[in-house]
């Protein structure tokens, strides 16, 4: 089959050719949002890992006693101003990945749509008579809706979770090389369970072929 008898593969565009090269088009063009998202996302993770580290501090200073005279040990105000400075900065972090998230997402999803209806619009109108216009339009308005979900997913459920992992291993190890090593081989292998568990329920839940119908020959 040539292109003629699939117009919409005439003079395809290179960026359309495959889902890598289709996400990585619109990472370079908006790659300094991109690089401001990732150092917010993992600037605010690391704060709520060090907050954790910062209670110990400020436990331990609590626990070393008060002095003679009562009152507040002078060695817990320092903890206790570096436990509420992570706690707000987190905070601020958190809040400009949510607003710079949405508008990277927002920006990508409308340069997608244009990318896309553009490409359509030099198509013929034979490809237009097989395709309707309603359906074409809801194919890209997923796409991009798509894109932001993925977008979503790694910043608020993907990041988080690796450096906190990332972040109990480097305490782990402080305290004793062993304890980092059985975090990380139970870590490794409850993600592969998980990950091989969800490819099982793909597969289940995968579409089924049409089913051909069995009536006799008239």
């Amino acid at each position: 089959m040539d292109d003629r008898d699939n117009p919409a593969d005439a003079g395809l565009p290179a960026f359309l050719t495959s889902p890598r090269r289709f996400i990585a088009r619109y990472a370079r063009r908006w790659r300094g949002h991109c690089l401001v998202l990732a150092v917010l996302v993992l600037g605010a993770a690391s704060c709520a890992v060090a907050v954790q580290y910062g209670m110990k501090l400020l436990i331990d200073a609590m626990s070393a006693g008060a002095p003679d005279g009562g009152g507040v040990p002078v060695a817990v105000w320092r903890p206790l101003a570096l436990f509420i400075a992570l706690i707000g900065l987190e905070s601020v972090l958190w809040r400009l990945t949510g607003w710079l998230g949405c508008r990277t997402t927002v920006g990508i999803g409308v340069d997608m749509r244009l990318d896309l209806f553009a490409h359509l619009s030099g198509l013929p109108m034979r490809y237009f008579t097989e395709n309707l216009a309603g359906s074409l339009g809801q194919r890209i308005t997923a796409t991009a809706g798509n894109f932001g979900a993925l977008c979503n997913t790694v910043i608020w459920r993907v990041a988080p979770p690796c450096v906190d992992f990332l972040g109990a291993v480097v305490v782990f190890s402080t305290i004793d090389w062993r304890m980092a090593a059985a975090l990380a081989v139970f870590v490794t292998l409850v993600t592969t369970g998980l990950i091989l568990f969800g490819q099982g329920g793909s597969r289940c839940t995968a579409p089924m072929p049409p089913a051909r119908a069995r009536w006799p020959a008239p």
